[in-house]
């Protein structure tokens, strides 16, 4: 199931960045190549929709 919507696209950044230091070869590990793969899927996807996550400087 892939990412359709901002939230739960937050929901998985969120959750790819409490799997950051989990090993590959582990369960954990191999969810967060599953939601990096999906978070890059949806950027590509909705590149022109996405609103910016940090306002610029």
């Amino acid at each position: 199931m892939g990412i359709e919507t901002e939230e739960q696209l937050a929901d998985a950044v969120r959750e790819f960045n409490e799997l950051r230091d989990a090993p590959d070869d582990s369960p954990q590990g191999k969810r967060r190549m599953e939601l990096d793969a999906q978070i890059k899927m949806f950027y590509q996807i909705h590149a022109e929709d996405v609103r910016v996550a940090k306002p610029p400087r």
